[in-house]
């Protein structure tokens, strides 16, 4: 089982590796474009780039056709065997609702500074684990309990990073108090929630289609394999079924983007693929909610792309070189200490795995 962790470890840091880039792409490509068009065309991207990971990848799950049925299936709401399962319906449509995650924040910079955006925005990888935490609790037990230890850490590396950031762009809070500036927070939480949703509802959709595709189809089709590519699945279908209303939204407002910023938009969201994808991989093999401390690196890691591509001033280089030392500590302590408690996982299966 550590040796599990050990590889979600390296999988998780090539994540942080590739989420770091995010910053800077967005940086170089938003300019003034209405924040609904330019999610727009990162979806488009974004399911493109999911599209051709789950053709290259994992082709001999959707060449089965028991497996494309259900997916179809279980999608759209149909009935399977005279049963219609309306929950993974519902975590697909909330999925799509998630997508907008990054239309709102993009929209709240307009109301609030950066720093206090993407600090607030930053609390979704602790709403992640705190919701995927209490889906396992009723599942069965994929992972390690959630204790006061690994909530310490993951505070800890969420401060590291709001250190960082503020100390990258610094913090101006004058116009918060302000109608605009509440309205521009009020955003930036709606964006943190819709991320760590989208982070979230797909593993029970991915873990209940994986589960009946086990049962019914004769190939055979390795667990981890299977419920990662079932996890690609309904992202890449909620991206899709996402971009038509931010499409909407952003015209129906008056909104306007050219041809050169929609193709780098769509270039981002292909961009945004390799971390999303080791990032969700490592969550699913390790047992251990801990690791996603490491990303609270990205920003850490992102200066560094910025420093070499952009011009930046720093405002407060102390607060920078602490907080970039809390979240590396943060992270040596959570996952050094990872490999406790592992007996209950190892000597049983998980429910809808193939033994």
């Amino acid at each position: 089982m550590k040796s599990r962790h050990g590889r979600a470890v390296a999988l998780m840091v090539a994540g942080v590796g590739f989420f770091s880039t995010n910053g800077l792409f967005v940086e170089l490509t938003f300019d003034d474009n209405h924040p609904f068009l330019y999610n727009t065309g990162v979806w488009v991207g974004t399911s493109l780039g999911l599209g051709v990971l789950l053709f290259v990848l994992h082709r001999p799950i959707f060449s089965d056709p028991v497996s494309r049925r259900v997916l179809f299936r279980r999608s759209v709401g149909l009935k399977t065997d005279g049963v219609r399962r309306w929950d993974l319906v519902a975590l697909l449509w909330l999925l799509v609702v998630g997508r907008f995650a990054f239309a709102f924040f993009g929209w709240a910079i307009h109301y609030v500074d950066t720093a206090t955006v993407a600090v607030l925005h930053y609390t979704w990888p602790v709403l992640f684990v705190l919701v995927l935490a209490r889906w396992d609790r009723t599942m069965g037990g994929r992972y390690r309990k959630v204790g006061a230890f690994s909530w310490f850490g993951l505070g800890l590396a969420f401060i590291g990073m709001a250190a960082v950031v503020v100390g990258t762009v610094g913090f101006d809070a004058r116009g918060t108090v302000l109608a605009g500036g509440v309205f521009g927070i009020v955003l930036t939480f709606i964006s943190a929630l819709l991320q760590a949703g989208v982070a979230t509802l797909g593993f029970p959709f991915a873990y209940g289609v994986a589960s009946e595709i086990s049962r019914k189809t004769d190939a055979r089709l390795e667990w981890e394999n299977l419920e990662f590519g079932c996890l690609l699945f309904v992202y890449c279908a909620s991206g899709l079924i996402a971009i038509l209303p931010n499409a909407l939204i952003g015209f129906a407002t008056g909104g306007s983007i050219s041809a050169d910023s929609f193709g780098w938009a769509v270039a981002v969201g292909v961009s945004f693929v390799p971390g999303a994808a080791l990032a969700r991989k490592a969550v699913l093999i390790t047992p251990d909610l801990g690791i996603n401390a490491l990303i609270y690196a990205s920003p850490v890691v992102g200066l560094l792309w910025l420093g070499l591509f952009t011009d930046i001033t720093v405002a407060r280089l102390d607060l920078l070189v602490v907080g970039a030392v809390i979240v590396a500590v943060a992270n040596v302590l959570l996952n050094r200490t990872s490999g406790r408690s592992y007996r209950r996982l190892g000597r049983r299966r998980l429910p809808g795995a193939p033994g």
